[in-house]
């Protein structure tokens, strides 16, 4: 789950965290509906040493969903694993960082876009750059977000959740 070495291990940072702690970081990254009930089968899978693999965290997590919320567009257990990865890998503490550092490292006429895949990610973003525009230090080159149409999402189904935003500093 985490995207260096230098980071904790997910199985260790979920060791450290109780029930609820599991639950509010499912629901807050992962805006996932079932995080109790979620966070529950993890966190007794944890205490009884049966929480080695992906795949163990998977059957955790599809045991605790409902039968409608196992088949849809995504995988049952896609926002789980999305919440775990954001939070092992502080991606939204690191994309504020960004940020906020852009108007001391761009120069003026500097173009900065942003793919962000999720709306935590997005609405960071969004709001990042319309500070910054109400500053009246960048412009916004897309007023509302520029999705992929039609035939890229066919060709590409990742891009389905993809959303880019750019601005040009003044």
């Amino acid at each position: 789950m985490t995207m260096s070495d230098k980071l904790t291990p997910l199985k260790e940072l979920l060791s450290y965290l109780n029930e609820e702690e599991i639950a509010n970081v499912i629901f807050y990254y992962g805006e996932e509906r079932y995080s109790m009930r979620i966070a529950k089968n993890i966190f007794e899978a944890i205490k009884r040493g049966e929480m080695n693999t992906t795949h163990d965290l998977t059957q955790a997590v599809l045991k605790a969903l409902p039968a409608n919320a196992k088949s849809g567009r995504i995988h049952g257990a896609t926002k789980t694993f999305m919440a775990f990865r954001i939070f092992a890998n502080h991606e939204l503490e690191n994309l504020k960082l960004v940020l906020d550092s852009l108007p001391r490292i761009m120069k003026p006429g500097g173009r900065v876009a942003i793919i962000s895949f999720h709306s935590l990610e997005d609405r960071l973003v969004k709001n990042g750059f319309r500070d910054l525009a109400h500053q009246g230090k960048v412009n916004l080159l897309t007023k509302k977000a520029v999705m992929g149409g039609r035939e890229e999402i066919n060709s590409n189904p990742r891009a389905r959740s993809a959303k880019l935003r750019a601005i040009k500093f003044i």
